[in-house]
């Protein structure tokens, strides 16, 4: 039987690894709502523009 200082290091690298591995999904989802909001406003923007132009041409 291992110590319980070596299974309790064990069970700690463990879950260090399942939180490293969902950090990593995080950062995932984070970084394509960044994209997906930066898309939006590029679209917002545009139409903005494409407004403000119509109505100086109107």
């Amino acid at each position: 039987m291992r110590p319980a200082s070596e299974r309790r290091r064990e069970a700690v690298d463990a879950h260090v690894r399942r939180l490293s591995i969902r950090l990593a999904e995080l950062e995932e989802e984070r970084d394509l709502a960044v994209r997906e909001h930066d898309e939006r406003a590029v679209a917002w923007r545009r139409m903005f523009r494409e407004a403000r132009r119509d109505r100086e041409m109107a």
